[in-house]
């Protein structure tokens, strides 16, 4: 729901379904292997940074995004990283460090 909100530019409820989502997430405790592996923690973190950078609240969507990486990383998600790793680009050019932007791209 957050994504769909995120798409129509409602921020205010997308920012509001991203934060059930991680809510619940975090009430649920890791418990098997599976939960580990799976995406939905890293999901949510990533569409929180995308509304902080539409918000233009880059230190915020910058640690979300790491910590969404941090999480695709050891989920072997490598497509979800590469999304992550443009995103994480793209909030460091708007914010002013060009350089940084330019080193975290993905490149082929």
């Amino acid at each position: 729901m957050a994504i769909v909100a995120l798409g129509v530019n409602e921020l205010d409820t997308a920012e509001r379904y991203a934060s059930e989502a991680i809510g619940r997430i975090q009430d649920q405790p890791f418990c098997c292997v599976a939960d580990l592996l799976c995406d939905t923690r890293s999901d949510a973190m990533a569409v929180f940074a995308t509304i902080r950078l539409c918000q233009q609240r880059y230190q915020e969507a910058e640690m979300l995004l790491r910590l969404a990486r941090d999480a695709y990383l050891q989920a072997g998600d490598m497509q979800q990283l590469v999304v992550g790793l443009i995103l994480l680009a793209d909030v460091e050019f708007n914010s002013g460090s060009l350089m940084s932007a330019i080193c975290n791209v993905p490149t082929a």
